[in-house]
């Protein structure tokens, strides 16, 4: 019975007599004794990481997922599509959202993209919608920007759709 206990934990007490010989006796002789390898090694993976970081990677140019440079041949649909095919321009195309106001001045000098050239808003004395004419005047102004190419807004704005429903009474 003993004997069958001693084949039985043979193997885990070799087991463990190996990693014991490996971790108290061959590891420290490694990293300590061959300290200078491993910098050597992780020094030359640093600079190579830092080439191809430098040499390889940019921000894009049309592609906004674009990772490597234009030249890398298994990217180059995505960076030559949006100028080669339409369809891929209108289905990559953003949206912006914009709101248009009228009945204000225009505040000179302020840049439209820098939000602490903040100004006052004044009102545009000279805009009036007193009459329908005053309206027809608007939805006109309103259809022409609804029917930009880059718009591309079917449903008619309110001014339209008054001017309509008014010539329809």
């Amino acid at each position: 019975m003993a004997k069958f206990f001693k084949t039985l934990c043979f193997p885990i007490s070799a087991i463990r007599k190996g990693l014991r010989h490996l971790a108290f006796e061959i590891l420290p002789h490694v990293l300590i004794d061959g300290r200078f390898i491993w910098i050597g090694s992780l020094s030359v993976l640093i600079i190579l990481g830092g080439y191809l970081s430098v040499a390889q990677l940019r921000l894009p140019q049309y592609n906004p997922l674009q990772l490597f440079t234009a030249n890398n041949p298994h990217e180059w649909y995505d960076n030559h599509a949006e100028k080669l095919f339409e369809f891929v321009a209108k289905k990559i195309a953003l949206p912006l959202s914009v709101r248009l106001l009228w009945g204000f001045e225009k505040t000179p000098a302020l840049s439209h993209f820098d939000s602490t050239k903040i100004g006052n808003v004044s009102q545009d004395r000279r805009f009036e919608l007193k009459n329908v004419e005053d309206v027809k005047r608007l939805a006109d102004d309103m259809q022409k920007f609804r029917m930009l190419e880059f718009v591309g807004i079917k449903e008619k704005y309110w001014p339209e759709r008054f001017v309509i429903k008014n010539n329809n009474k």
